[in-house]
């Protein structure tokens, strides 16, 4: 039983680390040249690490010895809130990296332009074909609220997937009209990846 319960939660464990090496990896790329951007973002690593460690704790020896029983299931609003809080941030403009720009001179390069700068990738690789087609086409669901969801009236799409893969076509060098999405559902997933020709 025992031994179930670790084995599953090594593999969450590493399942989610799969999008923390990505959501970090846009960090580092979107702070590259700023100074501080190292410790904030080792700062913020580890201490969400310790958070999540001493919530599992607590639940594991069991919450409900320091906690009302009643109680415990609100803990499922402190994320909820803490994202609400920082789409509150976004949406007012709050968001301070670019705080301190100023233009540069003729010729020069900024912290920021640097980061989006299209990496050099071997012209026959699989990333170097897409940076020489200057196009890339995820495959996203539609109907996935909080990872991808399509507006039915506007045919907009909006969720983390679709920030994720923007950012990762920005990180490409590839501007917004290049990033394009197609509905991939759970069973057609994979044959679309097999097929080189789609996009």
């Amino acid at each position: 039983m025992i031994l179930t319960s670790v084995l599953q939660a090594m593999g969450l464990f590493a399942a989610t680390n799969i999008d923390d090496i990505i959501v970090l990896s846009l960090f580092f790329a979107r702070g590259a040249g700023q100074r501080g951007t190292t410790a904030r973002i080792l700062a913020g690593q580890y201490l969400g690490f310790a958070g999540i460690l001493g919530a599992a704790v607590l639940v594991t020896i069991g919450a409900g010895a320091f906690l009302p029983s009643a109680a415990i299931p609100y803990f499922g609003l402190i994320p909820l809130g803490l994202g609400l809080w920082a789409a509150w941030q976004a949406w007012r403009g709050d968001d301070d990296d670019d705080a301190g720009e100023t233009t540069p001179k003729a010729g020069a390069t900024t912290p920021a332009a640097a980061a989006t700068a299209a990496p050099t990738f071997a012209a026959d690789s699989t990333m170097g074909k897409i940076v020489a087609a200057k196009k890339i086409t995820f495959g996203v669901k539609f109907d996935q609220p909080g990872f991808g969801v399509k507006d039915p009236v506007t045919g907009k799409l909006d969720g983390f997937d679709i920030a994720i893969a923007k950012e990762l076509g920005k990180s490409l060098g590839l501007t917004e009209d290049q990033i394009k999405f197609e509905e991939a559902i759970s069973k057609n997933r994979i044959p679309y990846l097999q097929e080189d020709g789609r996009g």
